[in-house]
């Protein structure tokens, strides 16, 4: 448990002891009365658990295969690379190589996990409204 979250648990602890208003533990963590309200309920269920993110200690969904992240560290480590971002990296080894499509935080819904082509939006883009008189 980080320190943070054992601040979080002493200012709950206060509020569910009553000795410090609901309103006065939110401002103490910086979250909303309601939230607070949310994580005394979670208190009451989880015990200490309840300030710990659920998500702690799991692998991540965007987790590259361990196969292909292998491939990856082999082709960055030539001298080509060398100083290259992540980003930077990333997008030479779409371009280059074949290691299938770029991940996109927005646009990740498809089966695969992977951004899939969408069709134009309908109408295309609107006109200016009032093009032919000045705007000032």
């Amino acid at each position: 448990m980080t320190q943070a979250e054992r601040d979080r648990l002493v200012a709950l602890k206060k509020a569910k002891k009553k000795l410090i208003t609901q309103k006065q533990a939110a401002e103490e963590i910086g979250v909303t009365e309601r939230q607070v309200r949310r994580l005394l309920r979670k208190l009451r269920r989880k015990g200490d658990q309840a300030v710990i993110h659920e998500l702690r200690g799991r692998p991540s969904n965007r987790r590259l295969s361990a196969e292909l992240e292998q491939r990856a560290v082999v082709v960055l480590a030539d001298p080509l690379y060398r100083g290259f971002g992540p980003t930077l990296a990333a997008e030479y080894l779409h371009k280059q190589r074949d290691y299938g499509e770029q991940r996109d935080a927005a646009a990740m819904d498809g089966p695969s996990g992977f951004m899939e082509s969408r069709p134009p939006a309908r109408g295309g883009t609107a006109p200016m409204a009032a093009a032919t008189e000045p705007l000032w």
